[in-house]
């Protein structure tokens, strides 16, 4: 807890926690982590998958551990939060996150999906 760990890959979100469900439910065992985010771009519109209401966080994004795993039978529970890179001070809770992986490393790496609930000013890509 308190550790600051690098998302080295680029992060695929949902605002749905119906997808992220789906993505679940194959898993035999999963990490699921809840990430308060500041900078994920909205894809609704420039994707396929509309509909999954996909969001991105950015390649070496900054994660405060603000809980260790937390075991919900084969599935665990991590608590993250973005960091600032300028002052490194924790952001405000304007979103969560929620990622499927097959394990965690000293940098978290991402797998096949994830969850963001919607921020008030959700930012699209240009």
């Amino acid at each position: 807890m308190g550790t600051v760990k690098t998302w080295w890959s680029v992060n695929s979100c949902s605002s749905l926690v119906k997808v992220v469900e789906d993505f679940l439910s194959s898993a035999d065992n999963s990490t699921l982590f809840m990430i308060e985010a500041k900078n994920g771009k909205d894809l609704t519109g420039y994707t396929n998958y509309s509909d999954e209401k996909e969001v991105l966080l950015k390649m070496g994004t900054k994660l405060l551990v603000k809980s260790n795993a937390m075991k919900h039978g084969k599935l665990h529970v991590i608590h993250l939060v973005e960091i600032d890179n300028n002052d490194h001070a924790v952001t405000p809770a304007t979103a969560a996150t929620a990622s499927l992986v097959s394990s965690l490393s000293s940098s978290i790496s991402a797998a096949a999906a994830s969850y963001v609930k919607p921020k008030p000013h959700t930012e699209t890509v240009p």
